[in-house]
C-alpha cells in the first residue's frame, strides 16, 4: 500500500509556490515504492480515490501524479481495469529527474503546470535543408513565433498546423522554434530550443519529425526538465515520452492488396531510400501478398541507398533506368514514395511503357504531384499526427494519463495510375 506522506504535503501546502509540488511528492512516493520492489510488475495501483483520500489532495493532483508516472512507462493505465505497475523506471534513484542526465549544461526547468489555456511548443525542422532557411531568412534569426510563410506546406509544416489548431480550440496558443534556421543539428541545439520555448511560457513541448537520437542527446543536457513532452515520429522508438506516428506496415499492405485486387500477379517495391520506414512498407507488401495466398517471397525489391547529396527524383530516374535496363519482371510497382514513383514513371516512359496498359504503380505521402500526375498514393496524416500530438500534451498538462504511443491511420487515395491493367504486364 502507498504510503501516506501527510508531513510533505502538509510543508509543500506552506506556500502558493510549493503547491504544485504535491503531485511529485505522490509520484516519487510509488515510484520508491516500485524500485524497493513493495509494488511489482502487473500490481494494481490504489484508485485516485482512495490515493487523493490517503495524501489529503484533490482527485485531480493524484492524476497528475500517475501522468507522470505513466508518462514514464513505470505504470500503465488499462481501460476499465484501472492503473498497474508496468515495472519500468525512467531512473533508479525513486526521484522524478531528466531522462538520462549526466550533464548540466542547462538551468534546471522546473516550471508549475497550467490546467488552461495550455501553450505549447514544438520544436521542428520547417525547411527541407538549412540552406534553404537561410535564402529567406537573416541568419541571425533564430526563434520563429508565428506560422506564415511557403515553408508550412511541407510535412512537419502541416504537422505543426494540426498542433496549432487543437490548442487554439483548447484556448490556449502555440510557439515554433525551427531548428532549420541553424546548420547543425546537434542535443545541444534541441536543448537551446527547449529552453527557448519554456522562456516563451510553454506548457509542453511537441517534437515534430525531429530525430529521436537528437531529442535524446537534448534531454541528456538538461537537469530536472519537468514539462510535458511528446514526439511525432516516421517510425516506433524507445523515446521516453509519448510518441505518434503511423502504420508504415499497414501503408504498405493498403497498397499490396489494392494492386493485387487490380489484376496484378508480379509486384516489385522500388525504391532509393534504404530508411527502416521503407523496409516496413515491402513488409506491409509481402504481408498483402500472404493474406492473398501468394508467395511474398516473389515480391521482387529494387531498394537503392538514398544519397544525401542528390535529389531523391534524380536518384529514382537513374535507378529506374537501371532496373528497366535489365528487363525484369513485374506488373505491379509499390514505389517507397512519391518521387521515387513520379521518376520511375518519367523513366518508363522512355522506354516506351505505359501506365495502366503495362503496369500499375502507387506511391506514398499524397504529395501535390501525385495529384496532378494521377499517382495513387497512401496519405499521411500529417495534420491527424499534430491534433493527436497536441491531445497528448494537453491532457499530460491537465493531469490525465496519456498513451505511451498513438498511431494514426493512413489513407489510400486511388488514381488512374493504378487503374486495372489491360495488357499483360512488364515480362524479360
Amino acid at each position: 500500500m502507498v504510503n501516506i506522506v501527510a508531513d510533505k504535503i502538509a510543508r509543500a501546502r506552506q506556500s502558493r509556490a510549493h503547491r504544485t509540488a504535491e503531485y511529485v511528492v505522490i509520484a516519487n512516493d510509488i515510484r520508491t515504492q516500485i524500485a524497493s520492489g513493495r509494488l511489482r510488475e502487473g500490481d494494481l495501483v490504489p484508485s485516485f480515490r482512495e490515493l487523493a483520500q490517503q495524501f489529503g489532495v484533490s482527485v485531480a493532483t493524484v492524476q497528475q501524479g500517475i501522468g507522470v508516472l505513466v508518462k514514464e512507462q513505470a505504470l500503465t493505465v488499462k481501460p476499465n481495469r484501472g492503473v498497474f505497475v508496468a515495472g519500468r523506471l525512467a531512473n533508479q534513484s525513486g526521484e522524478i529527474d531528466a531522462v538520462g542526465s549526466s550533464r548540466h549544461a542547462y538551468p534546471a526547468a522546473s516550471v508549475p503546470l497550467r490546467s488552461s489555456r495550455p501553450h505549447i511548443g514544438i520544436v521542428t525542422c520547417i525547411a527541407k535543408n538549412p540552406q534553404d532557411r537561410a535564402r529567406d531568412h537573416d541568419e541571425n534569426v533564430e526563434y520563429l513565433p508565428d506560422y506564415h510563410g511557403d515553408s508550412f506546406r511541407t510535412m512537419p509544416g502541416i504537422i505543426a498546423g494540426g498542433i496549432e489548431k487543437v490548442a487554439s480550440a483548447a484556448g490556449g496558443s502555440t510557439s515554433l522554434y525551427d531548428l532549420s534556421v541553424r546548420y547543425e543539428f546537434t542535443g545541444e541545439h534541441v536543448a537551446h530550443s527547449m529552453m527557448r520555448l519554456l522562456a516563451d511560457g510553454a506548457d509542453a513541448i511537441a517534437f515534430a519529425y525531429v530525430e529521436p537520437d537528437t531529442i535524446l542527446a537534448g534531454l541528456r543536457l538538461l537537469s530536472n526538465w519537468k514539462l510535458p513532452l511528446a514526439a511525432i515520429v516516421s517510425v516506433e522508438s524507445r523515446l521516453p515520452m509519448p510518441i505518434v506516428r503511423y502504420d508504415h506496415v499497414d501503408a504498405g499492405a493498403k497498397v499490396g492488396r489494392h494492386l493485387l485486387d487490380t489484376g496484378c500477379e508480379r509486384l516489385m517495391c522500388f525504391g532509393t531510400s534504404g530508411d527502416k520506414w521503407a523496409v516496413q512498407r515491402v513488409e506491409g507488401v509481402r504481408e498483402a501478398m500472404r493474406f492473398a495466398g501468394c508467395n511474398p517471397l516473389t515480391v521482387r525489391v529494387e531498394i537503392q541507398e538514398q544519397n544525401k547529396q542528390m535529389p531523391v527524383r534524380d536518384q529514382a530516374v537513374r535507378f529506374a533506368s537501371d532496373v528497366l535496363s535489365r528487363g525484369m519482371e513485374f506488373d505491379g510497382v509499390v514505389a517507397a514514395n512519391d518521387e521515387c514513383a513520379i521518376g520511375f514513371m518519367q523513366t518508363a516512359e522512355h522506354f516506351g511503357l505505359r501506365v495502366g496498359r503495362d503496369y500499375a504503380i502507387a506511391g506514398f505521402d499524397d504529395i501535390a504531384e501525385a495529384r496532378w500526375s494521377n499517382l495513387t498514393s497512401v496519405h499521411v496524416p500529417l495534420e491527424d499526427m499534430g491534433r493527436e500530438c497536441a491531445r497528448v500534451l494537453i491532457n499530460m498538462v491537465e493531469g490525465r494519463p496519456a498513451a505511451s504511443q498513438t498511431c494514426v491511420d493512413s489513407q489510400l487515395i486511388v488514381r488512374s495510375s493504378s487503374r486495372r491493367l489491360q495488357g499483360g504486364g512488364i515480362h524479360s
